[in-house]
């Protein structure tokens, strides 16, 4: 694993304080710069024997060609990080009127 940011660094030594080594854990990844970073720390975790982790990502239909774009570079950051990354298209917009709720 390349070198990481003093932040994501910073990240990972309170993440270590807070998680248990033995555990694998579920990041929910929305592709901003906040869900990256917690990735990009515990995949270094990870290496270093500190938990195991996996990543779900999910394109809810609302924002087009900008969140497949985030979808994708989830999907890459993954696989560089090493983190098995889970994706899913779901049409919130659909159900959310079909059931009467707010999107």
């Amino acid at each position: 694993m390349r070198q990481i940011a003093p932040a994501v660094y910073k990240l990972r030594k309170i993440i270590k304080n807070l998680l248990r080594p033995d555990a694998h854990y579920l990041l929910a990844v929305s592709g901003g710069a906040d869900s990256l970073a917690l990735a990009h720390a515990c995949a270094a975790l990870a290496a270093q024997g500190w938990g195991s982790y996996s990543v779900c990502h999910v394109e809810h239909g609302l924002r087009g060609e900008e969140a497949l774009r985030d979808m994708k570079a989830v999907q890459r950051a993954c696989e560089a990080w090493g983190l098995p990354c889970f994706t899913e298209h779901v049409q919130a917009a659909s159900y959310a009127a079909q059931n009467r709720l707010s999107t």
